[in-house]
């Protein structure tokens, strides 16, 4: 089967992802997260790439942002590129990380991305690992809550950034806590394998 060619915008928000090479359990969280998160802070700052949403588990990533410049691919090569050789030379490794390339798919509908935000954050509690979504230290949403998003680079995704600004980071903070049901996670994971949305 012919592998779809991505597609090229700078107008909608991206939800990215990656796996591991044979989904191996690779991450070292507590090791590896910091390293993950200034990693996609320095490209993002080189490129003019709005981050707005970051997850790093075990074997997998999950990002949302948007690239008013059009530099999805070059910003995805750098990141993964320079994030890979980091993870390499400090865990003695030589092979490649990531089990093939990565997922894109265009989010054009705020009622879609605000679903994405929650199955972005509900990731470790799908992933049986933890209980609490606020408790899961390896996202972006420790710094939304502790107020330090702005000091990081974060920047508000077209959905929260259409709030009322007294409301756009609580409502951050409560959609990560509201439950997937498991029609909504088999139907968001569906849509993953799609292009855009």
């Amino acid at each position: 089967m012919a592998i779809r060619s991505k597609i090229y915008q700078s107008e909608y928000p991206y939800h990215l992802f990656n796996r591991t090479n044979n989904k191996e359990f690779l991450f070292d969280l507590p090791q590896v997260f910091p390293m993950f998160r200034d990693t996609l802070r320095y490209i993002a700052l080189q490129l003019h790439v709005d981050l707005h949403h970051f997850i790093l588990l075990n074997n997998h990533f999950h990002l949302i942002a948007s690239f008013a410049e059009n530099n999805l691919a070059e910003f995805m090569q750098r990141f993964q590129s320079c994030f890979s050789k980091t993870f390499n030379t400090l865990s003695n490794r030589i092979n490649h990380i990531f089990g093939g390339r990565y997922g894109a798919t265009v989010v054009m509908s705020q009622e879609y991305l605000c679903h994405l935000i929650r199955y972005v954050y509900q990731n470790a509690t799908h992933a049986n690992k933890w209980t609490l979504q606020s408790n899961y230290p390896y996202s972006s949403l420790p710094l939304y809550s502790d107020g330090q998003w702005k000091t990081f680079g974060l920047k508000l995704d077209p959905y929260i950034r259409g709030l009322p600004s007294e409301e756009q980071i609580s409502q951050i903070l409560q959609l990560s806590q509201v439950g997937l049901q498991e029609n909504e996670l088999d139907h968001l994971e569906r849509k993953l394998k799609k292009r855009f949305i």
